[in-house]
Order: C-alpha cells, then sequence, then structure tokens
C-alpha cells in the first residue's frame, strides 16, 4: 500500500507499474512517475509524483562528538524532498552513500530538478566568489608543475570512478567499526531480552484468553526488537569482513596506480587532490609534498567544533574517514 504526500496522485494502475519498476536505493524508490519514500519503520511506503517534486537534496545532522566517532551514530543523512509549494519530506537513510546514490540516480533521470537546498545554493555562489578572490594571480614554475602533476593524477582516478567510490565507502564503515562502543551490544542484549519476556508474556496471556494484554504486550516486543536492531554493534564476524573488505579496496586500488602516484593509495580519491590543488592555488604551498601535508594536518584539526564553508563540508564527509580509519598513516 501506498501514500500519496502530494495533492498531485498517480493513477492506481500507473502507480502500480511504476512503482514495480522502480529502481531501489536503501529504504527508498526512484520511478519514472514518481519517488517512493520510506517512514522510519516502512520502506517506500509513501510516495511523490514527480510533477509536484520541486527540489530533491541531502541533509546531514551530525550527531555529538560526530567526527570524533562518539555516539551512536557518526551522523544522521536525509533525503530531503520539497513539494507542493513548501511542503517538505525528510527520509532518514542510515547510509550517507545511498543518499548520494539516489541523488545521482536523480540526476540522471530528472536533470530539471534541482538537487541542492536553495540555502546551500546560495552559500556555494558566495564560496565560489571568495575562492576566486582567494587565488594567487601567478603561480611560481614550481607551483605550476604540481598543478599539472595533480591534474594528471586526478585523471588517472576519474578513470577508476567505482575504485575510488568503493574505497570511500569501505573506509567509512570501517571507521563506524571503529567507533562502535562495546556498551551497545550490552545495551542491545537487554533490550532482545525484554522482547523475549514481552513476548513470552503475551503468549501467557493469549493462552489465557486476555487478547488486549496479549497485543499489547506484542507490540512492545515489536518495538523492544526493532530499537536493539538498530542500536546493536557490528558483531564479531561482520568486523572482520568489513575490515577485510577495507583492505582488499586498498589492495586494489594500489595495483591499478603507477608507483609513482602523488599520494598513498588509501586516499586516492579526487577530493584529496581537490584540496591539494586548493591549497597552491591559494598559494598556502608549493609542491606536492607540502599540499598533500596541510591537506593531513586541516583534517586533524576540523572537527564537529569548527565551521566550515559548504563546499568544505562536502569534502570532509567524503575523505576525513579515510584518513581517520587509517590514523593518518601513509603506508
Amino acid at each position: 500500500m501506498n501514500f500519496p504526500l502530494s495533492e498531485k496522485k498517480l493513477e492506481k494502475d500507473v502507480l502500480k507499474k511504476d512503482k514495480r519498476e522502480a529502481k531501489h536505493i536503501g529504504p527508498i524508490g526512484i520511478g519514472e512517475k514518481a519517488l517512493y519514500l520510506n517512514s522510519f519503520y516502512i520502506d517506500r511506503m509513501y510516495y511523490i509524483p514527480i510533477e509536484a517534486i520541486e527540489r530533491v537534496y541531502k541533509r546531514v545532522a551530525m550527531s555529538k562528538g560526530g567526527f570524533s566517532g562518539k555516539g551512536i551514530f557518526a551522523s544522521l543523512s536525509y533525503l530531503v524532498v520539497e513539494y507542493d509549494g513548501g511542503k517538505e519530506k525528510a527520509c532518514l537513510i542510515r547510509k550517507e552513500w545511498r543518499v548520494d546514490e539516489a541523488l545521482s540516480e536523480i540526476r540522471k533521470r530528472f536533470p530539471h530538478l534541482p538537487t541542492m537546498s536553495k540555502r546551500a545554493e546560495e552559500s556555494l555562489r558566495r564560496e565560489e566568489e571568495e575562492e576566486k578572490a582567494k587565488l594567487l594571480p601567478k603561480l611560481s614554475e614550481e607551483a605550476e608543475k604540481a598543478v599539472s602533476e595533480i591534474e594528471e593524477a586526478d585523471r588517472l582516478l576519474q578513470e577508476r570512478e567505482e575504485l575510488c567510490k568503493n574505497l570511500a565507502v569501505r573506509a567509512k564503515q570501517e571507521r563506524m567499526v571503529q567507533s562502535t562502543n562495546p556498551y551497545y551490544g550490552h545495551f542491545a542484549l537487554l533490550l532482545f531480552f525484554g522482547g523475549l519476556l514481552c513476548l513470552l508474556s503475551a503468549g501467557i496471556f493469549y493462552k489465557n484468553g486476555d487478547q488486549s494484554h496479549a497485543i499489547v504486550l506484542f507490540g512492545f516486543f515489536l518495538m523492544l526488537f526493532l530499537v536493539g536492531f538498530r542500536v546493536r554493534p557490528t558483531g564479531r564476524q561482520n568486523k572482520e569482513e568489513v575490515e577485510r573488505e577495507y583492505e582488499e579496496s586498498i589492495r586494489k586500488m594500489k595495483d591499478s596506480l603507477p608507483e609513482d602516484f602523488p599520494i598513498p593509495a588509501r586516499y586516492a580519491h579526487p577530493v584529496c587532490l581537490l584540496w591539494m590543488k586548493q591549497n597552491i592555488l591559494e598559494g598556502k604551498a608549493e609542491t606536492l609534498a607540502s599540499s598533500y601535508e596541510l591537506l593531513k594536518k586541516e583534517l586533524k584539526e576540523l572537527d564537529s567544533t569548527k565551521q566550515v564553508s559548504q563546499k568544505v563540508y562536502d569534502w570532509l564527509v567524503v575523505i576525513k574517514p579515510m584518513f581517520m580509519a587509517a590514523e593518518y598513516r601513509d603506508e
């Protein structure tokens, strides 16, 4: 069953066909006629026709200590859909890369839809003007050479787009595993134990003919189990699998790159190169080595207490987990 959020609705037959053929990305669906959005518990429960949608974008809310790895979640990511002249639906999606994947698919299918918030668009415009004012009018010969080498390295990474995406995703997963507090496991076990007691009690009440109490207790059982699944830490086998896939993503990247690639394979992502290039263009560094060391220094200094531009924040959420997962090691 799908519930329409917009005043505009699809015909029953059109809706049924479109949802069946929609591409599933995490808990949402992207059809040709509508977006299918999740509630807190149920995937693709609601829909909004494409013609009613005005804007779709990502919103990331940092939990306390987001960049330090403290808290149950490092961040809370949402896909936000604006429709019907100002209404908004924010869908929580636990894996941020799924939001990016969904936005990429939306841009491909519906290029007319803006995929940034109005505030982000305005902020980006101001940032671009400020950045232009920071650029050096002329670079030294050494800096020009470094920029050319960075651009060549970026070309190589563009040819390895899937490897770059995989590396970033595996690094985020590895960082989440490293940051998981073992006490959440104990809390999850208590929730599961409480849920089993509720289920057992519900069975006893139902057997004795008291259906009303049985239904209430069964509801508590479902609630405790759902909450328990959300706060449980990654299991040992999953942890080992995440670590194995993380190391494998680094190995694949390293094997695909020339030995003289300017940065370590574990950080081989176009955003790292963009950051390094920006430092050189602004005169903060002149060589590849100095721009790379400055990149690491700036990433270490930037945490959840610092205020940064939208562009820098977008860069941070991609590459900072890569450096934190590796503890800023070069090898």
